[in-house]
């Protein structure tokens, strides 16, 4: 299961970077954001990538030092958001997704472009 969800978090990130480098308002938003996020799965592994230059990195699989942002959540609901059966702000009203960070909002706003 979780290669389906380290494919589905790669095709989530070419889309955001296809749509970074087509909308001028996204990229934007991103000018001059630097941030590494972790994704934590209750019941699977954790992935982990950067936002820099504009772009999102490629997944990658493992922890990371003191992330600027995690996210955690468990397999289903992660697959869930990404096959966009389940909302994010649903998701996450409903605790199935929690986020932290230093600038927790700001982030959430910016990767609301994601899911």
């Amino acid at each position: 299961m979780s290669e389906e969800l380290k494919g589905l978090l790669g095709g989530a990130i070419g889309k955001f970077n296809a749509r970074a480098a087509e909308d001028p308002k996204v990229a934007e938003e991103l000018e001059g954001v630097t941030r590494r996020i972790l994704i934590a799965l209750r019941d699977g592994p954790k992935y982990n990538f950067t936002i820099a230059d504009k772009r999102m990195s490629d997944v990658a699989e493992g922890a990371i030092e003191d992330p600027d942002l995690l996210i955690t959540s468990d397999v289903a609901t992660m697959t869930g958001l990404l096959k966009k059966e389940i909302k994010p702000m649903k998701a996450f009203a409903l605790g199935k997704v929690k986020i932290d960070g230093k600038t927790k909002l700001e982030d959430l706003m910016r990767l609301r472009k994601f899911f």
